[in-house]
């Protein structure tokens, strides 16, 4: 019966995150239809709105926040498995369970923080500065509802981990550096040893705990989140620090420079669909590939052109990559230069 109330509401929370990423993806696309309309109404009809770019970032801090546990869930989080890919499926297993616990604590913290943020943003009557006026805690409240959703999804993910590894057999690992219990030891004596010396060298201890944290598998987010956090709380002295770390993140989204996202993202999902890579490349090689490592001129060139179109470095390397990387074996380079 437990099992069984446990796993309804697992869906459920999975139905919430995908729900989250639906709602960030209809959301993206109206603020690309905004910027569309913005252009068209500036460039062809002299009529500039006072509207546009306000709605766009409230759009974009919504999209950045409401999305996060639909990639949580989708698997889609990115970070570092150098070290945890070379232990046995039992050791991986127990230690996913380490990385998730580790981005629930930074979530948590943020979204306590977060809120109290939202709750001035309430009590003061915060508005935007300019023509277009709007309440400031429309955009400020998706921190806690994003936040929330992925406590969540990440609760629900530290729970379906725990039935996983009692209900499934996994090969285990021999010697000391395969054993769960020594190497989250460990982890927590170089958190320890990190923490420490921060108090001697700043700098240095950061860096230490930031890449003890990144080579632990610990999602980006969660590591670089966590750092600022040790980083704040010892620099400013203590509690009220923290309530620094939601005003830095909301003014990170809430940039005009980034109201051009929407219709970068889009620009660059159709080429991808659109097999404008194979293309782009065909034609690169066709001009240098008769040189001396034409094929890698012409994936350099390609990777150039591309760039320039796109505002993702990701959506270049996968789009030409899918095409380039074919091509270079087939052209006997060496692997490594790939």
């Amino acid at each position: 019966m437990a099992t069984r109330v446990l796993r309804t509401l697992g869906k459920g929370v999975d139905h919430l995150s995908m729900a989250g990423g639906t709602f960030a993806g209809i959301i993206m696309l109206i603020a690309a239809l905004i910027t569309f309309y913005e252009i068209i109404a500036r460039y062809i009809f002299h009529s500039p709105t006072t509207w546009t770019l306000e709605i766009t970032m409230f759009i974009l801090i919504w999209f950045g926040f409401i999305a996060m546990a639909c990639a949580q869930k989708e698997g889609k989080v990115i970070h570092l498995d150098i070290l945890i890919s070379r232990v046995s499926p039992h050791t991986r297993a127990i230690w996913q369970i380490v990385t998730l616990v580790s981005s629930l604590i930074f979530v948590s913290i943020f979204t306590y923080y977060g809120y109290g943020f939202v709750a001035d943003a309430v009590k003061s009557h915060q508005t935007t500065i300019g023509v277009f006026v709007a309440p400031l805690w429309i955009p400020k409240l998706a921190i806690v509802a994003g936040g929330g959703i992925l406590l969540l999804q990440l609760i629900k993910d530290i729970v379906a981990q725990c039935y996983f590894i009692r209900t499934t057999h996994l090969k285990h690992g021999g010697g000391l550096w395969d054993n769960p219990i020594f190497l989250i030891f460990i982890f927590i004596i170089c958190v320890a040893f990190g923490i420490w010396l921060y108090q001697i060298s700043p700098v240095g201890g950061l860096l230490f705990l930031l890449l003890t944290l990144l080579f632990a598998g610990v999602p980006i987010f969660a590591a670089l989140g966590m750092a600022g956090i040790v980083g704040l709380f010892m620099l400013y002295g203590g509690e009220n620090a923290l309530y620094a770390m939601p005003i830095m993140v909301y003014g990170a989204l809430y940039n005009f420079s980034l109201a051009c996202l929407p219709m970068f993202i889009i620009a660059g999902q159709l080429l991808v669909v659109s097999g404008t890579g194979q293309e782009l490349y065909d034609l690169c090689d066709k001009w240098v590939g008769h040189l001396p490592g034409g094929a890698a001129i012409a994936t350099i060139i390609a990777c150039a052109i591309f760039a320039a179109i796109s505002i993702s470095s990701l959506v270049v390397a996968v789009t030409i990559g899918l095409v380039a990387l074919p091509a270079l074996a087939a052209g006997k380079y060496d692997k490594r230069f790939t």
